[in-house]
Order: structure tokens, then C-alpha cells, then sequence
């Protein structure tokens, strides 16, 4: 049988691209992986807090109670307290810009003898409530931040005559710094500093609270 120069020629051609067709078939696929980009998105969270304030008598009742009791002071309650916080995040390039909001439970108390009227009363914080904006710098994986907004806080007052509350609305601001452990957590130290107006039963008086609060973050 013969077998002709072209039939030759074009079965070495289609023998010598079955290398190239095998070794094709076994090049390994790249798959580009998208870094995930922290500080953004949703979050829940929960601290621990450390409370401390003063409360001051104002007005022509804070001039009578210096002249009878000695004192403007209602007292200067201090203690610990939990929260819970719930917010989200934007970021562009660096920038970091952030809503939240939280509840927390103060156990501050203060207990102040008068000795002018031979009486201990007793005040404290209680539960608050707040609505904040933040704004941080992400450093890589470690962001600076601050935070301002308004905060509503129970002063809670127990005298000889009966226990009395009022809710007392003020501008909250501070200072914070939060670093991410994995993807999805994070722990950030913070410190706020809460202003706010009290009345109870005709007694009206400034308030000044003082937040250190040691928390963590779970990121959606």
C-alpha cells in the first residue's frame, strides 16, 4: 500500500499537537481570591462599662442647697454597667464612616450624707439609651475613631421623702480604638463623655457621666 507525502505530512502535524492538547488540558486554573475588607457592613456588640459622674444642683435651688445643706451635689455615683450595640459601617478607601445604636444598664450609685438635715440619700444611673455617628481611619486592621451623638440616661434619687427619677437628654461624645481578631470579630476600648439636663420634682441639676467601656463586636 502506498501511502502518499501529504498523508504523511499531515499525520505528523496532528501527532505533534497531542503534547500540546494534553499538557493544556492539565494546566492548573488561578482563581483570584477578592480580599475581604474589614470595618464595613453590619454589626452586633456587647461591653462592659465603667461608669462615673457627678450631679449638680443648679439654679436658685443649687444656691439654697449650698447655703442649707453645704453642697450643690446630689452625689457622684460611680460603678459598672453592661451594653448592647447594634450599628453599620461604610468605608471609603481608608475612611471609615459609621451609625450605631445602643442600650445600656448602669449600677453607679452614690449614697451622700447630709449632715444638716441628719439624712443619707442614695443616686444613682440606670438605664440608657443612644444614638450615635462615628467616623475612624483604618491603620490595617486596627482603626481609630470618634463618636458623637445623644444619649438619654435614668438619674434615679432616694431620699427620707421617696425614691423619684427623671430621664435626662444630653449630647454624647468620645473617643475609640477597635482592632479585628478574624473577619467576623473585632474588640474595641472606648471613652465617651455624656452632658445632660435633670429635673426631679422641681430639683433641677446638670448631669456629667463618664464612660470607659471595654467591648467585643461580631461582624455580619
Amino acid at each position: 500500500m502506498k501511502i502518499s507525502f501529504m498523508t504523511l505530512i499531515i499525520a505528523g502535524a496532528v501527532v505533534g499537537t497531542l503534547p500540546m492538547a494534553a499538557a493544556a488540558q492539565h494546566v492548573p486554573r488561578i482563581v483570584v481570591m477578592t480580599p475581604s475588607v474589614g470595618f464595613s457592613g453590619g454589626y452586633v456588640g456587647f461591653g462592659l462599662n465603667r461608669d462615673s459622674g457627678s450631679i449638680d444642683m443648679n439654679g436658685e435651688t443649687g444656691d439654697q442647697a449650698q447655703q442649707l445643706l453645704g453642697t450643690r451635689s446630689l452625689g457622684e455615683p460611680s460603678g459598672l454597667g453592661l451594653n448592647l450595640r447594634a450599628g453599620y459601617d461604610w468605608r471609603t478607601g481608608n475612611t471609615i464612616f459609621g451609625v450605631w445604636g445602643e442600650i445600656a444598664q448602669s449600677w453607679a450609685k452614690d449614697d451622700v450624707v447630709i449632715p444638716a438635715v441628719s439624712d443619707t440619700w442614695s443616686v444613682g444611673f440606670g438605664t440608657s439609651t443612644a444614638a450615635m455617628l462615628r467616623l475612624g481611619y483604618d491603620m490595617g486592621g486596627v482603626m481609630v475613631y470618634s463618636n458623637a451623638g445623644y444619649r438619654w440616661t435614668d438619674v434615679e434619687l432616694e431620699t427620707f421623702s421617696g425614691a423619684y427619677s427623671d430621664r435626662s437628654g444630653g449630647i454624647s461624645y468620645g473617643v475609640g480604638i477597635e482592632t479585628e481578631f478574624s473577619h467576623h470579630m473585632s474588640g474595641y476600648l472606648e471613652f465617651h463623655r455624656n452632658t445632660g439636663k435633670v429635673d426631679i420634682e422641681g430639683l433641677t441639676a446638670d448631669l456629667s457621666l463618664n464612660t470607659f467601656t471595654l467591648g467585643v463586636n461580631y461582624k455580619f
